[in-house]
């Protein structure tokens, strides 16, 4: 079997068990053209996650996972600080993203922002996998507990912050 084919079915497989342990729910892949994979499930609030795959690029996505984010904004800006924020040598191992393994990206597109993962060469993909879900879960609760980020999470999630 390939590195791609054992890519697809390690990340497939590491979903499926947050599915199976009841952490998401209404799980679906979907395999597209040309190596992309969709892989859709509800988790953390109501709205379906949507989290591509790319195996060409080696990239992980979850897209539009934020909405309402104007390019250039105060929210944007503390954003990408977060994200660089967890390569931090200070922050606790599971939090942590090791930069030899991952590249984080922030892409704000028409206002909606997808958090990007390109596993690099020494990552494996349950770790690749891994890191995508705490670091989303990271944003849901750790950045969004914030003082300052509370109107924005009560106008796009119905969620009252801190």
């Amino acid at each position: 079997m390939s590195r791609k084919n054992d890519g697809i079915n390690i990340i497939s497989a590491a979903l499926r068990a947050y599915a199976d342990r009841g952490v998401f729910r209404s799980y679906s892949h979907k395999k597209g053209t040309g190596g992309k994979h969709e892989f859709v499930f509800v988790w953390l609030i109501e709205a379906p996650f949507v989290l591509s795959y790319n195996e060409k690029s080696n990239i992980l996505t979850f897209n539009n996972l934020l909405p309402a984010v104007e390019k250039k904004s105060h929210t944007d800006f503390i954003l990408r600080q977060f994200l660089k924020s967890r390569y931090s040598e200070k922050l606790p191992e599971h939090r942590r993203v090791e930069k030899e393994k991952i590249k984080l990206t922030c892409i704000n597109k028409t206002g909606s922002v997808s958090i990007a993962l390109k596993m690099l060469p020494t990552c494996d993909y349950a770790y690749g996998v891994n890191k995508a879900v705490n670091l989303v879960s990271d944003i849901f609760t750790l950045f969004f507990n914030k003082p300052e980020n509370g109107v924005y999470v009560h106008d796009n999630f119905g969620i009252a912050g801190e």
